[in-house]
């Protein structure tokens, strides 16, 4: 499972629905790990995926709400399409890391799953 800035996400799942995550890798712990000039969804995107702008106009709207809005499912969808690909580039980054490992991703990751 792949996430980014998974701290909400995971309270939510867990509050709501009794779904617990585990063995999760956090884009946005990963950001932190390799000292991205930001750690944001929009600029990790930019970063790992070329000419690609993330639209982030329903990052605050409220997902609990069913049936989601079609402009809504629209928009989860582009939100994660890329989460996968971006994964495997930090992967590598972290591989190639002298500061820092994807273990200590998946630790700092596996602490976002146990609030």
């Amino acid at each position: 499972k792949v996430f980014h800035g998974a701290d909400s996400d995971v309270a939510w799942l867990q509050r709501d629905f009794g779904l617990f995550v585990v063995n999760m890798f956090d884009t946005g712990r990963a950001a932190r790990a390799l000292k991205l000039p930001s750690y944001g969804f929009a600029h990790v995107l930019q970063r790992y995926v070329q000419g690609v702008q993330a639209d982030k106009t329903h990052q605050l709207s409220d997902w609990r709400q069913r049936p989601l809005p079609e402009a809504m499912r629209e928009y989860a969808i582009m939100d994660t399409h890329y989460l996968l690909d971006i994964y495997r580039a930090m992967k590598f980054d972290l591989a190639m890391s002298k500061t820092t490992s994807i273990k200590e991703v998946l630790e700092e990751s596996r602490k976002v799953c146990t609030i």
